[in-house]
Formats: C-alpha cells, structure tokens, sequence
C-alpha cells in the first residue's frame, strides 16, 4: 500500500533562516567529509527516498550527446519496480544482462557481452565500483531512492570515466523547488516471508529543500524447487526421479537511509549534499549437489556502506561550472562456519574487507554560441582496500591514485549535422595510461519523422581490480590493462499516428579488446586471473516505445531485443581449439524483454516478459547438460487501484511473480 499525503501546509523561509543555516550547513559538511575517512559504524536506521515525474516528448538534437547510445529508464517503468532492486529493473526493462545468483543474491551487470567489471556505475557522479572487486552488486540497490537511472552504451561512457568497456549506468537523485510537505509510505508482504517498507519525508520552499528516504527489506527465502542436481533412478522404468527440496540458510535483509538537502542562493548558485548508508545481510546457501545436512555448514556476508557527495553549481547562458567532492566507504565481512562434532562450529574462513575511496572533481563547459561547446574535466580518485581471512592469515592492503583529464569539443554543422570529439587522458599511481579518444556523429536524415542516424568510433581501456592484482592466493601483479576500440552505427526515429506513438531504435555494434582479464584454473588448488589475447564483441540493440489511447483507456508498452556474440580469440596453446572462437561463458546471445501497461479511470494492469537464450558455462560451449543452462522465460503480472482524497492518496496493488510456474535457472 502507497500512501502519499501531497501538501498538507506550506511554508516560506525567510533571509534570517537563511544565513543561520548556511555557516553552519558548510561546517557539517566538511565535518561528515572527515568522518568518513574513521572506522565506519554500523547503521540503525534505513532511510530511501524516490520522487517520481512523468517525462514526455521527443528526444532532443543536441550537440553534446552526438553519437552516443544514452537509455533513460521511464519513470512509469521506475513506478512498476519501485519494490524492486536495480537488479530486476535492468534485466527486465534494457538491454543489460543480469547473472543473479538467485532471489537476494548477488547480482552482476555485462554490457553487450563485457564482464561485470566493464560496467562503471556512477552514484550522483561518483563512482561506486568496488576498487577490491572492480564490480557492483545491483541486488544491493533499491529502486526505491533513485530519481533517474540512463545507460551510457559502449564507449559513451568516456564521458564520465575509463573503464567502461561495455558501458555506465548513471544513477541520480534530484529535487523539485516546490514549497510544503510530502510524505509518502508504502508497505509491502508476499510470498516466502517477504516483508518490505519504505518512507518518504520531503519539506522545504523555493530556496531549501530537505528529502529523506528511509527503507527495509527482508525475506527468509525459503521456497521449494524441483532438484534436477540429487535424484534416484526408480528401480523399475529407470528414469530419473528428482526431489522437491527448500531453499535452506538463504534469508536476506537489508536497511538503509538516503538523505538530501539542497539550497539555491541568491546569485544562482546550487549546493547540494547526498549521504547515502546501508547495511546488509545476506545467508549464502549450499550448492543444490549438496547431498550433507545444511545445518552444519554456516555461510553469511554481512556488508555496511555509507557514501556522501557535495556538489555546488553554477549554470548561465555562457558557461557551467561545477565542483563536486565525496567519499564512500564499503565493509565486507564473510565467514564459513563448520560443525565439527565435539567442538562445536569452527571458522572455516572468516575475511574482513574495508574498501576507502575520495573523489574530487571539477567539471567547465562554455557555450561560444548555440552550436558550439568546449567541456573540460579534471578528476582525482584515491582508493584504499585492506582485506585479510583471520583463519589462514591471508590478505593485502594497496592503494590506488588516479588523475584523469577530458577535454570534449561539441559543434553543429548545417543545422543537420552534430559533432563530437572527447579524449580523456589519465594518470594512475604515477603512470600514464593509454589516450581514449572518442568520435562521433548524429546526422538528422528526415526532420519531419526526427529520423537520426548515430555512430562513433572510440578507444578506451580498463586497469585490473586490486583482487586480481593482489588477491592471496592467486593475485597476479603482472596483468596488463585491457585496451582496444569499439564502434557503433544506429538510427531512432519518432513515428506519430493520431493517438499512437511509436519511438523505435537499432544499433550495430563492434567492439576489439586485448589482454583481456579472466581467472582459470592454476592446477594448485586456486583460481588466478590472466590476460588472454584477444576477445571480440559483435551485435545488435534494438528497441520500441508505444503509446496510444483509446476514449479512456491508455495503453504503454516497450520491449527491447540484443543480439550479442562474445568470441574467444585467446592463445590456443593456453585455451585449446575447442575454446577458440567460442561464445564467453555466461553470455546469452539472444536476450529480451516486453513490458504493457493499461490504465483506466483509477485501475492499472502491468505485464512483464524477460527471456534469455541458452548460456555455456565452459568455455568450450559444451552442449551437455551439464555444462550449459537452458533458456529463461519468466512472466509477472500486476493490478493495482489508485483512491485519490482531497489531500492524500491510496494505492493498493497485487502482483504475481513467474505467472505460468516456470522451472529456471
């Protein structure tokens, strides 16, 4: 249930509340800076925030996104998933693959058949990949306190940062100056013990505004599956016969807290800070071969973060300056208890990690006329990880120190033609790293129907995660950086059709990388990362947004199909013929997803499809049963009613998850 109480009274602050509050509001500011930099605590509270805006209209022809692949997720979409995790929404509403490990497990992101750690993910502009891990979890990230989730595609991520060899994910937060109160809650119950709640507070007028988010999820996650890994032969026809078992030792929570303020000053200056903490808990199941009793084996991850961004702003018609520091820090703890008879449960492995991270970033734009842009960006990143197992007395503590400098020049020709050149030039722990220039174009082919073809050409390059480098046992200190170039060529358009809307895109896409990073098997016992020669990525993006209303029904509907081949082109001395030229493990070529939405009068109707094609697990593609996971298909369904009063609101809603009872993996 939503409960939303819109403008139950209205203030105004006057220039008295002003000046009191702005001294000591910078002091705090510097103050929480500091703290975070000090052994982080663990949270008591949850708070999330998710202000909701209908976003309508044609795209825009601008210089400064020429070339550039960039998805902004619908908020109708975001309203669909507000319970959901970024995990869920991505996988089902973009082109993004997702491989979960399950319900409230850990969830990765591969962009057009990259690995994990070839997604960067920016939080208010800051990045948040794990500099331990080079990756992040999505199924950590409620929807709940976003504002606006876009998808850089391939190479346009140079805008923001290196790395992003398949692509960013740009996460935001925003405001509206609008004076009163809001406050907004919702509650929700389902299936294997599920319980969530959320909390929205928003107050303040035209020059302060103050938004609090504060949410919980937990679940014990115990359903109940087919076993296809421990079965019996039945004596008399032969066949196999397999056992309904429970998800055991998989329960999950988490809690959090997003809180915001905002001031406009006179002279047209924004400030805005953005904390954001979370703690998290998590049972880690045993494999489904598992044949012992589970209740001897303990396995949990418990992880606690807190990240804080201070941005100021000042934008007129000539030019943009904005200033922007933050900090993050990021504790994993993870233990492998065993019952040992007459001794009890003993640590199998019990590892503690603390990852530190600063950013300081300054970002000019000049606007010489309206069809010409100069943008320079400098930016500096410090990280520090300590990581140790007190069982094996194993582990390492580095540091990593990055500069990086873009300069971006952005030119319209011929009203039809836009141009942009970006080259990013960095420096990390004192060496230089290879240029990432970026070209690209947007031509507008037929204006009456906004017909655009897009391309580019760009190169870019990622550096190692501190765990490949450094982790024990295993690190390889050796690794090069993977490097190489991508290209793309599409084309969108916006059809209209009295009450129907049709907004379709394509994009073929090429992408060569080199010393490619993949952990195998050593042969002593562990697993230790290396470069392989060569990997290639081909493919296509395709997508379509309807609309249409029929006398009081309205209907919105989107779907979105990749097709993605990631080759192995690694040594055959070191992968064999049967790997070389073969699809990456985990990747699927064919992936989709279809979302339709009805409305009428104050009820709503939403669908959702999500499949995926077959997935290897080897890299030799082998076609056993064992060595590959069948296709995807799953189906939810969801009806909601909205009751609106004279200053409140109600909604109420029913969802169904795996609508048809698909069996998958």
């Amino acid at each position: 249930f939503l409960f939303s109480f819109r403008d139950l009274f209205g203030w105004k602050a006057n220039q008295e509340i002003h000046d009191t509050v702005m001294r000591p509001f910078l002091l705090c500011i510097i103050l929480v800076l500091f703290s975070l930099l000090s052994k982080s605590q663990g949270l008591q509270d949850t708070v999330i925030v998710l202000p909701v805006a209908n976003i309508t209209g044609a795209k825009l022809f601008l210089p400064e996104e020429a070339g550039m692949k960039t998805t902004h997720i619908d908020t109708l979409v975001m309203m669909e998933k507000l319970t959901s995790n970024l995990s869920d929404l991505l996988s089902e509403n973009s082109h993004v693959f997702i491989k979960s490990y399950g319900r409230g497990a850990m969830a990765t992101a591969s962009f057009r058949g990259t690995a994990p750690s070839h997604t960067q993910v920016y939080w208010n502009g800051m990045n948040i990949n794990s500099p331990m891990l080079g990756m992040v979890d999505f199924s950590l990230i409620p929807v709940y306190i976003l504002d606006d989730i876009s998808l850089n595609h391939g190479t346009s991520s140079i805008k923001n940062g290196t790395g992003g060899l398949g692509g960013s994910i740009n996460l935001s937060n925003r405001t509206e100056w609008e004076s009163g109160l809001d406050i907004k809650a919702l509650s929700a119950a389902g299936s294997y013990s599920t319980y969530e709640n959320f909390l929205s507070v928003k107050v303040g007028n035209e020059s302060l505004q103050s938004k609090t988010r504060l949410y919980h999820s937990a679940s014990q996650n115990d359903y109940t599956f087919l076993n296809r890994y421990n079965f019996d032969i039945d004596p008399l026809t032969g066949g196999f016969i397999y056992p309904l078992d429970t998800n055991k030792n998989a329960a999950y929570s988490k809690y959090g807290v997003l809180q915001e303020i905002y001031l406009r000053s006179k002279h047209g200056a924004e400030w805005s800070v953005k904390y954001w903490g979370q703690n998290s808990e998590r049972e880690i199941p045993g494999v489904a071969s598992y044949e012992g009793n589970e209740s001897d084996r303990l396995n949990k991850l418990s992880e606690a973060s807190h990240s804080i961004v201070l941005n100021r702003k000042i934008a007129t018609e000539k030019y943009s300056f904005d200033i922007q520091t933050g900090a993050r820090i990021h504790n994993m703890n993870y233990y492998l208890k065993n019952f040992i008879p007459g001794y009890g449960f003993i640590n199998s492995v019990y590892s503690v990690s603390e990852e530190k991270s600063v950013l300081a970033k300054a970002d000019y734009s000049r606007y010489l006329d309206n069809n010409f842009s100069v943008n320079t960006s400098l930016q500096w990143n410090y990280h520090d990880v300590n990581t140790l197992d007190t069982v094996k007395s194993e582990g390492y503590e580095s540091t990593r120190n990055a500069f990086s400098l873009l300069v971006a020049v952005r030119k319209r020709f011929f009203e039809h033609l836009n141009t942009s050149f970006m080259i990013r030039q960095g420096i990390i722990d004192g060496v230089l790293t290879p240029p990432a220039p970026f070209l690209g174009f947007d031509l507008l082919v037929a204006p009456k129907f906004g017909l655009i073809i897009k391309g580019n050409i760009a190169a870019n390059y990622h550096q190692p995660s501190l765990n490949d480098m450094y982790w024990l046992p295993g690190g390889n200190p050796d690794l090069k950086p993977e490097r190489g170039y991508s290209s793309e060529l599409g084309a969108e358009t916006i059809l209209k059709f009295g009450n129907l809307s049709l907004i379709p895109d394509i994009t073929l896409f090429y992408s060569d990388i080199d010393d490619w990073i993949i952990w195998t098997y050593s042969g002593k016992g562990y697993w230790t990362p290396q470069n392989i020669k060569r990997v290639v990525t081909t493919g296509m993006e395709s997508s379509v947004k309807i609309t249409c209303k029929i006398r009081e029904i309205e209907m919105h509907a989107s779907g979105t199909y990749s097709y993605t081949r990631a080759l192995n082109y690694g040594d055959v001395l070191v992968w064999g013929d049967e790997s070389y030229g073969k699809q990456l493990v985990y990747i699927p070529v064919h992936s989709g997803n279809v979302m339709v939405g009805l409305e009428w009068k104050n009820w709503n109707m939403n669908y959702q499809h999500n499949s995926y094609s077959e997935r290897f697990v080897t890299s030799s593609n082998d076609l056993s049963s064992r060595s590959s996971i069948y296709p995807y298909f799953m189906n939810d369904l969801k009806i909601g009613r909205k009751i609106a009063f004279q200053s409140f609101d109600i909604s109420a809603e029913l969802k169904i998850n795996n609508l048809f009872n698909e069996v998958y993996h």
